[in-house]
């Protein structure tokens, strides 16, 4: 192969890394919290040095507690807090790198506006070579739902309005002005109010009645009635009584008295509307102000009813109606989140998750289960999944409260580095067995021979070794004794060397025998 080729392929195989700055994050989840709601603030960093130890403290306002500190890792990470420093150590003393969502922070609003949480001397430790490194404090705020609606104060005609509560509901004030201007300051500034502002009384008209409804962050409403008269005109309009029904068609009951002009009543969370059939007395109702139906809200809601004597003096009843939402659930949690042929590592109070699929799966079978029967959830963004969908389940408590679960979706990432390698060792494989297959073919016959005569040899030697050590019966035995071949060698040289000593021996015999008969010859 060439330089060039070899360089292209040792190029690809080798990952391109991209370096990010160091940074260490705090994110608190955005949506509505209430009051003794909880809510989950999350420590992320990303360092390229490794790390093994991360610590930092914590402050925030009075306003919010911390309940908890953990990971969502806990097979990676050791989270402890003690005395406003939280430490994360990583298990088994391993070595990180990279992002890592190590930490997550649970709080407790105790009361509503918009609450700081600050993290200071964070660092970052390794405790193999004793580095040590340190980030800039970060912050985050998170904000509660505010259920105030209370009146600071109402000014009329610029003067304030004394002995005002917020538990009284009607004021009767005489007055004489043609103009009346109403000022309103409320307590909390993200609540809204309609009812200020200038008004005057209508034509021939002795009353003038002017609702003032402040509605809290959280949809609680308020309603403070100032009925304005003139002057106390004998108004002999009256009622009989007064039927009220709800929505599942039960009856409330009123102590009613034609001569109270101001009923309250209090009703739960699951009415949602009643219907008001007065029956007249004295006089006839005024329109639209006899029989009505009303739509409740949550918090205060006013129901008027008013009547005409024949001197065309009005008469008016007032029935304050409380809709109660204080005993209407916060739990907008998923105790359990099933997700059909993954296994999601779910927390209820985790809310962000990265779920790896298949390119080719377009749907996913959801099936969560809600910690409180009286929540609703929907799901968004479950259909022609893609790489960085987002798919959200939005959970709605049964005072409203929401909470969203994300899941975002990443394919399987392929490593394509390997099956570069495999296939460019495939490739090399094939084109050595092309150029050289005259030489493997070569080459392979001469070890096969090769491998034929060693075990031919091999064979033999087996045999022979075999023959050597099969027994002979002897005529005395039956079987004659081993005897160990260097021992039987050696006596055999022995006794080869003896005979021919012998042999030598009686040569020499012979020649004596042959010189001494030759000697007699001659004497």
């Amino acid at each position: 192969m060439s330089k060039k080729f070899f360089f292209l392929i040792s190029f690809l195989l080798f990952p391109i890394m991209v370096f990010a700055k160091d940074e260490f994050v705090l994110e608190c989840d955005k949506g509505n919290y209430y009051i003794d709601d909880q809510f989950i603030c999350r420590v992320s960093i990303n360092q390229d040095a490794s790390y093994d130890e991360i610590d930092f403290n914590y402050e925030f306002d009075d306003g919010i507690e911390l309940v908890d500190v953990r990971s969502n890792y806990e097979k990676v990470w050791q989270i402890t807090n003690d005395k406003q420093t939280i430490s994360a150590k990583t298990k088994s003393d391993t070595q990180e790198s990279g992002l890592q969502e190590y930490g997550i922070l649970l709080f407790k609003a105790k009361t509503d506006g918009i609450h700081s949480i600050k993290l200071i001397n964070i660092k970052s430790k390794n405790s193999s070579n004793k580095t040590e490194l340190t980030y800039d404090d970060v912050n985050s705020e998170v904000k509660v739902i505010s259920a105030n609606n209370n009146i600071k104060e109402i000014k009329i005609n610029g003067k304030v309005l004394e002995g005002f509560t917020n538990t009284e509901k009607l004021y009767s004030l005489q007055s004489s002005d043609e103009k009346i201007n109403i000022e309103v300051t409320l307590e909390n500034e993200f609540a809204t109010i309609t009812g200020a502002g200038d008004y005057t009384f209508a034509k021939d008209s002795n009353e003038l009645i002017v609702p003032i409804t402040v509605l809290s962050e959280n949809g609680n409403q308020k309603v403070v009635l100032i009925r304005f008269y003139k002057d106390d005109k004998i108004q002999s309009g009256s009622l009989n009584g007064i039927l009220i029904k709800d929505n599942k068609k039960n009856n409330l009951i009123i102590d009613f008295k034609p001569d109270v002009y101001e009923y309250y009543l209090n009703v739960t969370s699951s009415v949602a509307s009643l219907e008001i059939s007065p029956e007249a007395g004295n006089g006839e109702f005024v329109k639209n102000y006899g029989k009505q139906t009303i739509k409740l809200l949550n918090g205060d809601n006013v129901v008027q009813i008013r009547l005409k004597d024949d001197n065309g003096n009005i008469r008016t009843y007032f029935i304050f109606i409380t809709k109660t939402i204080k005993n209407a659930s916060s739990n907008n949690y998923i105790s359990n989140l099933k997700i059909d042929g993954y296994n999601l590592e779910f927390s209820k109070r985790v809310k962000n998750y990265v779920l790896e699929i298949k390119k080719n799966v377009n749907k996913l079978d959801i099936t969560p289960a809600l910690e409180d029967d009286s929540a609703s959830y929907i799901i968004k963004g479950n259909d022609n999944l893609t790489e960085g969908s987002v798919i959200k389940i939005i959970v709605t408590a049964e005072n409203g409260a929401r909470a969203t679960y994300q899941i975002t979706i990443k394919y399987k990432s392929v490593n394509y580095a390997l099956y570069i390698f495999l296939v460019v060792a495939v490739a090399g494989v094939g084109y050595i067995v092309v150029k050289y297959k005259g030489v493997i073919k070569d080459t392979y016959k001469s070890l096969s021979k090769k491998f034929e005569v060693k075990n031919s040899v091999k064979n033999t030697n087996v045999k022979k070794s075999i023959d050597k050590k099969a027994p002979v019966k002897n005529k005395k035995t039956s079987a004659k004794p081993v005897v160990n071949k260097e021992i039987k060698k050696q006596a055999n040289t022995k006794n080869t060397n003896t005979k021919k000593k012998t042999s030598k021996k009686k040569k020499t015999n012979k020649g004596k025998k042959k010189k001494t008969s030759k000697k007699s010859k001659k004497k």
